[in-house]
């Protein structure tokens, strides 16, 4: 939601609505250093399947997988 007000007003409305573009724009480094890194080491793994077939997730699938784990678990960091 985007609201229009004057300026000595923006505290009041972010104290009733809440500020969530801040919250969401901010990234912690470690913990997302720390996500690419084990989507990496997940990408680099090689699964045999059954037949002789392999199977590797390459440098996009490993940090997506990791993602996505990440996202289900919601929030890591503080």
């Amino acid at each position: 939601m985007r609201v229009v007000t004057h300026r000595q007003n923006i505290e009041a409305v972010a104290a009733l609505f809440g500020d969530s573009y801040r919250t969401l724009s901010e990234i912690d480094m470690l913990t997302f250093s720390l996500g690419l890194g084990l989507g990496l080491l997940l990408g680099s793994v090689v699964f045999s399947l059954p037949g002789g077939v392999t199977l590797k997730l390459g440098f996009a699938g490993g940090p997506l997988v990791v993602a996505l784990i990440l996202g289900a678990l919601e929030r890591t960091g503080p």
